[in-house]
C-alpha cells in the first residue's frame, strides 16, 4: 500500500509542476523572446519483485525550452539588417526632402540667379539690374549656406546617435555579462538550465544586434562570448570591452568608434557594417559626404568659373572686376597618429596658380627653384636642358637664351603660361628666357564628388626627366622599416658613367661619394642608405655626368567614394600626377613625411559651408571687356581681329596699347606701346608648333621650332620624327612624303640641335630632342591651324590673309635719276625691322640714314655709295638691327631721299576704358550658365539635380532593401514562433491533461487511503 501512496504522490508532485509550467508559460505569452518551456517527466526506478519488476511512479527530470540557435542566429542577423535599414531609411528620406523642398532646395534660386544675370546683360548700363543681380547671388550663397548647415545638424545628430548607441552597446554588454555570471554559477545548469535566464539573455543578443552586428559563441559552462563582426571581443564570459565613442583621428568635428583603451587609428568604423551604428557610419559615407561634397563642388565651381570670368571684365569706372565670390578651400587633414616631430602638412588647392618662385642659376651648381610662400627650396642643382615639371610647374627655357652665373629670376605661373621676370638685370637681351606653366588639369571641372586618403607606405625612386641617358632605377627594398630617415629624399647623382655620389637632401648631407656603378647591382654592396637599397641597371643610352636618380616617400592614395586605389607607393611626383587627374594641386610642407602617416584629403567638404558674396557694389559689376581691338583702316591684307578675350586679369599690363604689325604676310612683331617695348618679333604666322605623339613609350621631349630662314620653300610643311630604336631615328616630310634623313636614320644624342636647313635648305627651322626616347615614339613639327595670339594676359584671333611687307620708295623732290628695289630682309628678329629709316645723299657718291621712327636721329653718316657697275652695286645696308638691305639704281644726286618702310597691316590692343554700353563680359558670364564646367561635362544644375537623382536612388535602395530585409525577419520570428513560441490552445489542452491526471493521482491517493483505512480495521477487528 506504501508503494501505491509513493507513486501518486510523484505523480501529482509530477503534475503540479505540469500545471505551474503551463500556467508560467500562458503568464509569458507576451514577454518578448520568452521560450516556451515544458516538463520533462521520466519513470523512475522499478523495484524488483518475485514475479518481476514493479514501476514506482514519475520524477520531473527537467524543465527545458523550445529552443533552436540556428533560427536565433537568423533572428539576429535579420534583426541587424533591419534596424540598420530602417535607420538608413529615415535618415534618406530627411535628406531628400531637404534637398528636393521646392521652399528650401536650391532649384529656384538658381533659376533667379541666372535669369537677373540675362536682365544684366540685357541692360548693363543699369544700376538696378546690377543690384538685383547682387542680390539674387546673396540669396543663392544663403540658401547654399543654409542647406549645408542644415547638412551639419544632421551630421551633427548622426555624432549624438554614435555616442548613444556606443553607451546602450555597452550596457547591453554589462547585461549579458551578468546573465553568463548567474549561468556559470548554476550548479547544474547543463542538465538543469535556468531557462528564463537564457531567454533574458537572448533578448539582450537581440537588442543587441539591433545596434551592431554581432557573432555569438558558447562556453562549455554555457556562458556566451559575443564579438563584433570583424572578431573584436565586447562580452568574453563575465567580462566586457567597452566602446568608446571618440573623435576622429582625421577630424575632430567627427565622432568614431573604437574599443576602450586602444591606440589611435584603430577606429572600427569600418567594420561596423550593420545595425544602427552601422546605419550611421554607411549614411555618413556614402550619403550624407557625397551630399556635402556635391554642394561644396557646385559652390567651388560657381565661384572659380564666375571670378575668373568677372575679374576678366571692368565694372562702371573702368577698373577690372573683382571676386564675385568668396568660397572655402580644399583641405587636407592629417591623422593624429602621424609623426609630429617636424610634421608632414599637405595642402591642396584647385591649382597652384598663385604661388610664386625664385629661380636662380649659379655655373657651380645648375640652377635652383625656391618656392617663395615659405622658402622651401623644392629643387636644387638641376639643369634645364628640355622642360621640367617641378612642384606642380612646369619651366622652359626659351630656345636660344643663355643666362649666366647668379642671374635669378622671379616666375609667376599661370594655367597658360608666364613669362619670368629677371631680378638684376644680367639676362641676355632677349625679353624672355623662361616660360613657367602651372599644370591646368587641377581645376574645379575634375573635381569628384570624394574623399581621398593618403598613406605614407614607403620609399619610391624615379629617373630625372633631365637624365641623358636611359638608365633604369628599381623599386626600392626596405632593409630597416625604423630608420627615422627612411622616407627623406636622397639624390644618386653620377658623376661620371662609372661613379655616383649619394645625398641626403632632406638633411643636406652626403651619404657616400664616388662609389663605383656597377649595372644591376645592389646599391649598396653593403647595408642600406636610410633603411632602404635600391639597383640601378643600364639601358641603351649610356650614363652620362649628372644622371641622376631619386629616392623619397612612397605615397598610396584611395579614392574613399568608390575604395579605388589611384596609386600605389609613388613619390610626390607621382602623386601630383594622380592628384591633378581628380581636380588637385597638392603641395607638402615640412617633413618628409613618415612611414605610416596618413592624410585625409578633403576638395569641397568646406566649399558651400564658406560660399559668400565678396561684392556689395553694384558699380563694381564687371560687365564690359576691358579691350578692345581695332585693324586699322589703311591695312591691304584682308586679315580679321576677333574681340579678344582676357586670359590672365591679374597682369598689370593688361590695358596697355598693343600694337601688332606684319612684316611680311607670314610673320609679325609685336610693340606694347605704352612701355616701348618690343614684346615680340619673327612671330611665325600660322606658328609652326612641335608635339610628341600621345601613345610614346619614352621619357624624351622636344623643343619649339626655332626658325632660321623665314623664306624657306616647305617651312610649314608638316615633319615628323620617328625613332627606329632608342638611339637612330629619320625625319619624314608628311607632307610630300619625303625622308629627309640617309637611309637607316640618323644617330641621336640628347640635347643635340637638329637643323632641317642642313638636310635640305628648302626647310627652315632647328629644334631639339632630349630624353629617353624607345623605337616607335614619334614628334610632329607643324603649322597650326590657331590662329591665336597672346601677350599681356590677353588673347586675340587674327583671321583671313594679313599683308606684310617692307617698302622702299624715293622722294618726291628727287632731282637725280636714283632709283630704290624692294627691300630684302636678312634678319627677321631684328628690333628695329619696322622702323621707318631716310636715305639721304649728301653727295652723289655719300649718303647719310636716319631713324624717322626715332625722332629721325642718325643712325649712320658718311656712308660711301658706289653707283651700279662699281664694286658696291649700289646696295644700301643699315646698320645692325634693322635687319634689310636695299639696291639703289643709277645716279642720285646731293639732296635726293628715299624712303624705307613697314608696309604691312597693323592692328591694334587697347584699354575698354570708358566701354559704356558694352556687355561682352556679362554675355560670357551669361554663357557660364549652360557651359558645361564641373566633372564629367556637368553643368551647375546638373550637379544639383544629380545629388538630389543620386540621394533619390540611395533612398529607393535602402527602401527596397528594407522590405527583403523585413521579409526575412518575418520569417526568421515565425520560425522562431513556430518552436519557441507559447499556443494558447496548446497550453489549455496541456492544462486540462496535467489537470486530469492530477485529478487522478489525487484519485488514487485517496483509494490508497481507502485501502489502508480497511486494513487498520481488519487488523482491528
Amino acid at each position: 500500500m506504501v508503494d501505491i501512496l509513493n507513486t501518486a504522490i510523484r505523480g501529482l508532485m509530477a503534475f503540479r509542476a505540469g500545471m505551474a509550467t503551463t500556467g508560467h508559460n500562458v503568464a509569458n505569452v507576451n514577454t518578448p523572446y520568452f521560450s516556451r518551456q515544458r516538463v520533462e517527466l521520466g519513470a523512475t526506478t522499478p523495484e524488483k519483485q518475485s514475479y518481476g519488476y514493479m514501476g514506482t511512479g514519475v520524477n520531473v527530470e527537467s524543465v527545458t525550452r523550445a529552443y533552436d540557435d540556428f533560427v536565433m542566429k537568423q533572428l539576429r542577423g535579420h534583426t541587424s539588417g533591419v534596424s540598420q535599414y530602417e535607420e538608413l531609411n529615415d535618415l534618406t528620406n530627411q535628406l531628400s526632402a531637404l534637398l528636393g523642398d521646392t521652399d528650401v532646395g536650391l532649384t529656384p534660386d538658381l533659376e533667379a540667379f541666372f535669369g537677373s544675370l540675362q536682365d544684366l546683360a540685357d541692360s548693363p548700363t543699369s544700376i538696378t539690374a546690377r543690384q538685383v543681380f547682387l542680390d539674387e547671388g546673396a540669396t543663392l550663397t544663403n540658401r547654399i549656406q543654409d542647406i549645408d548647415d542644415a547638412l551639419n545638424s544632421l551630421r551633427d545628430s548622426i555624432d549624438t546617435s554614435i555616442t548613444n548607441a556606443v553607451a546602450t552597446i555597452n550596457d547591453y554588454s554589462q547585461g549579458i555579462a551578468e546573465v553568463n555570471r548567474a549561468v556559470a554559477q548554476a550548479a547544474d545548469s547543463a542538465t538543469n538550465p535556468p531557462n528564463d535566464l537564457l531567454d533574458r539573455r537572448d533578448k539582450l543578443l537581440v537588442d543587441l544586434s539591433k545596434l551592431a552586428g554581432i557573432q555569438v559563441v558558447a562556453e562549455e559552462n554555457g556562458a556566451l562570448n559575443v564579438f563584433l563582426n570583424n572578431g573584436q571581443p565586447l562580452v568574453v564570459g563575465i567580462n566586457t570591452q567597452k566602446l568608446v565613442a571618440v573623435q576622429s583621428g582625421f577630424d575632430p568635428g567627427e565622432i568614431t568608434v573604437r574599443l576602450e583603451g586602444q591606440a589611435e587609428g584603430s577606429d572600427l568604423e569600418r567594420y561596423i557594417t550593420s545595425g544602427e551604428l552601422g546605419a550611421y557610419f554607411e549614411f555618413r559615407r556614402t550619403i550624407l559626404n557625397p551630399a556635402q561634397d556635391g554642394l561644396g563642388l557646385l559652390a567651388m565651381g560657381l565661384a572659380e568659373t564666375f571670378n575668373e570670368q568677372h575679374q576678366q571684365g571692368i565694372d562702371l569706372d573702368g577698373n577690372l572686376g573683382e571676386a564675385l565670390f568668396n568660397v572655402g578651400a580644399p583641405r587636407v587633414l592629417s591623422h593624429t597618429t602621424n609623426n609630429d616631430d617636424d610634421p608632414a602638412i599637405f595642402s591642396a588647392a584647385l591649382n597652384n596658380t598663385k604661388e610664386r618662385y625664385e629661380l636662380s642659376f649659379s655655373a657651380a651648381s645648375n640652377y635652383t627653384l625656391t618656392r617663395l610662400s615659405d622658402g622651401v627650396i623644392v629643387a636644387s642643382n638641376f639643369t634645364l636642358t628640355n622642360p621640367l615639371t617641378i612642384d606642380g610647374v612646369t619651366v622652359e627655357l626659351s630656345s636660344g637664351a643663355t643666362v649666366t652665373d647668379g642671374d635669378r629670376f622671379l616666375l609667376q605661373p599661370s594655367s597658360r603660361g608666364a613669362t619670368a621676370i629677371s631680378y638684376n638685370g644680367n639676362n641676355i637681351a632677349s625679353d624672355v628666357v623662361f616660360r613657367a606653366k602651372a599644370l591646368p588639369e587641377a581645376d574645379s571641372s575634375n573635381l569628384a564628388r570624394s574623399d581621398y586618403e593618403i598613406l605614407t607606405s614607403g620609399v619610391a625612386s624615379r629617373a630625372t626627366l633631365t637624365n641623358a641617358g636611359n638608365a633604369t632605377i628599381s623599386a626600392p627594398t626596405i632593409a630597416d622599416l625604423d630608420d627615422e630617415n627612411l622616407t627623406n629624399t636622397v639624390r644618386i647623382r653620377f658623376t661620371n658613367a662609372t661613379t655616383y655620389d649619394v645625398i641626403d637632401d632632406t638633411r643636406g648631407v652626403t651619404l657616400a661619394s664616388g662609389q663605383a656603378y656597377t649595372s644591376g647591382a645592389t646599391i649598396p654592396a653593403t647595408g642600406d642608405y636610410n633603411g632602404w637599397n635600391a639597383a640601378i641597371t643600364d639601358g641603351t643610352i649610356p650614363i652620362q655626368a649628372g644622371d641622376t636618380f631619386i629616392i623619397s616617400a612612397g605615397y598610396t592614395v584611395k579614392r574613399l567614394s568608390d575604395s579605388q586605389e589611384l596609386l600605389s607607393s609613388g613619390d610626390l611626383t607621382a602623386l601630383n600626377d594622380v592628384m591633378r587627374d581628380e581636380g588637385l594641386h597638392l603641395a607638402l610642407r615640412g617633413g618628409p613625411a613618415q612611414y605610416g602617416d596618413r592624410f585625409l584629403v578633403q576638395p569641397t567638404r568646406l566649399g558651400s559651408a564658406n560660399f559668400e558674396m565678396a561684392l556689395a557694389d553694384p558699380r563694381k559689376v564687371a560687365v564690359a571687356a576691358p579691350i578692345t581691338t581695332t585693324a586699322t583702316a589703311t591695312n591691304l591684307g584682308s586679315g580679321v581681329i576677333s574681340a579678344g578675350n582676357v586670359i590672365d586679369s591679374s597682369r598689370t599690363d593688361l590695358q596697355n596699347r598693343v600694337e601688332i604689325r606684319f612684316t611680311s604676310d607670314h610673320t609679325f612683331n609685336v610693340f606694347d606701346l605704352d612701355t616701348d617695348a618690343i614684346l615680340d618679333k619673327g612671330v611665325v604666322f600660322p606658328p609652326l608648333v612641335a608635339q610628341a605623339d600621345a601613345d610614346n613609350s619614352g621619357t624624351a621631349g622636344i623643343t619649339a621650332p626655332a626658325i632660321v630662314d623665314y623664306e624657306a620653300e616647305r617651312l610649314r610643311n608638316t615633319i615628323e620624327i620617328r625613332f627606329i630604336s632608342a638611339t637612330q631615328y629619320e625625319i619624314v616630310d608628311v607632307t610630300t612624303g619625303d625622308t629627309l634623313t640617309p637611309a637607316g636614320g640618323s644617330p641621336y644624342t640628347s640635347g643635340n640641335t637638329i637643323d632641317l636647313s642642313a638636310l635640305d635648305p628648302r626647310y627652315g627651322s632647328t629644334f631639339q630632342i632630349s630624353g629617353a626616347p624607345v623605337a616607335g615614339d614619334r614628334f610632329e613639327i607643324k603649322s597650326t591651324t590657331s590662329n591665336a595670339i597672346s601677350y599681356n594676359g590677353w588673347e586675340v584671333n587674327i583671321t583671313g590673309e594679313p599683308h606684310g611687307d617692307i617698302i622702299a620708295s624715293p622722294g618726291s623732290e628727287n632731282t637725280g635719276t636714283g632709283t630704290i628695289e624692294k627691300p630684302l630682309i636678312t634678319d627677321y628678329q631684328a628690333d628695329n625691322l619696322t622702323h621707318t629709316v631716310k636715305i639721304r645723299f649728301t653727295s652723289a657718291t655719300t649718303y647719310d640714314l636716319l631713324d624717322m621712327t626715332d625722332n629721325g636721329v642718325t643712325i649712320s653718316a658718311g656712308n660711301i655709295y658706289t653707283p651700279p657697275g662699281g664694286a658696291g652695286l649700289g646696295t644700301v645696308t643699315p646698320p645692325a638691327g634693322y635687319g634689310w638691305t636695299v639696291d639703289i639704281n643709277n645716279d642720285p644726286q646731293a639732296g635726293d631721299e628715299f624712303i624705307v618702310q613697314n608696309d604691312g597691316d597693323t592692328f591694334q590692343i587697347k584699354s575698354n576704358q570708358g566701354g559704356i554700353g558694352d556687355n561682352r563680359n556679362a554675355l560670357e558670364l551669361v554663357k557660364l550658365e549652360t557651359t558645361p564646367q564641373l566633372l564629367d561635362g556637368n553643368d551647375f544644375r546638373d550637379v544639383y539635380a544629380q545629388m538630389i537623382a543620386e540621394v533619390g536612388a540611395q533612398g529607393r535602395r535602402v527602401e527596397n532593401t528594407l522590405q527583403s530585409q523585413e521579409a526575412l525577419l518575418q520569417q526568421s520570428e515565425l520560425s522562431r514562433e513556430s518552436i519557441s513560441g507559447v499556443s494558447l490552445d496548446e497550453e489549455a489542452a496541456n492544462l486540462v491533461r496535467f489537470q486530469q491526471a492530477y485529478q487522478a493521482a489525487a484519485q488514487v491517493i485517496q483509494t490508497s487511503n481507502s485501502m489502508f483505512t480497511s486494513l487498520l480495521e481488519a487488523v482491528k477487528g
